[in-house]
């Protein structure tokens, strides 16, 4: 599993100063050392409690936008728990800072993104839309994303189609053009290197997780009825013997 995601999700200009220290361990990689948690660690049963229940809100959909709360919370959570056990030094919140202003000024292309990822977005026009120089783009998203440009389009077009073959019973060959992709043999083969699943048997899968989530609410609301009324039951009866009590007059 892998979570990507924006400095500016977690702090950006105007939260609170001490918000900076989820960050600091993503800007504190040498080369060939990356940071891990290890089974070992105290820590890492905690981070692998949070990132479950962080995955129970993401794909509760039923409870919007109460899971999206929930899904941010676990998520803050797994990054509390990381920056404990890295404990980077604060001379890289200059660092952090540096990479923010970057995320600020790519903000205008994401969300660009989002709205026209079907259609072709080439480098050259990806840096006119954030208002930088083709080199300055190139080395500036890499930083911000840990990926090329090409590499982060892909993956917004591939997440796009994921989402239509989960909440949609549209034709996998009109998902792909829907998301960019003329060629479904092509959008087939994308997809399975990033989801390392095909787009049939991925959809299968979320349908069987659809279906089994909603069997287990139905057996929680069945649970729950049943105590409730077991519990007025119980009141009934403790109402009519203390009835029974009363001396009559």
């Amino acid at each position: 599993m892998v979570i990507r995601f924006l400095p500016d999700f977690i702090y950006s200009f105007g939260s609170f100063s001490i918000d900076h220290l989820f960050c600091l361990p993503f800007y504190h990689q040498i080369e060939g050392q990356p940071h891990v948690l290890r089974r070992s660690d105290a820590t890492t049963a905690r981070v692998h409690a949070a990132l479950a229940r962080l995955l129970e809100c993401y794909f509760d959909k039923a409870e919007m936008p109460y899971s999206q709360a929930g899904t941010k919370v676990f998520f803050l959570e797994v990054l509390y728990h990381i920056a404990r056990q890295v404990r980077v030094s604060e001379v890289l919140h200059s660092e952090h800072l540096r990479q923010q202003r970057r995320s600020v000024q790519l903000r205008k292309l994401f969300d660009y993104t989002s709205q026209h990822s079907a259609e072709r977005i080439t480098v050259d026009q990806a840096a006119a839309i954030a208002g930088m120089s083709r080199n300055y783009f190139l080395d500036a998203f890499k930083a911000v994303t840990g990926l090329t440009w090409v590499q982060y389009f892909n993956q917004v077009r591939l997440t796009n189609g994921a989402h239509l073959l989960s909440e949609t019973s549209l034709p996998i060959a009109e998902i792909a053009a829907r998301v960019g992709y003329a060629d479904q043999s092509y959008f087939d083969r994308r997809f399975k290197e990033r989801f390392g699943r095909t787009p049939l048997h991925f959809r299968m899968g979320a349908h069987l997780e659809s279906h089994r989530r909603a069997a287990f609410k139905t057996k929680k609301s069945k649970k729950a009825m049943a105590m409730f009324q077991a519990t007025c039951q119980r009141d009934d009866h403790f109402e009519e013997d203390e009835t029974q009590k009363k001396p009559c007059v």
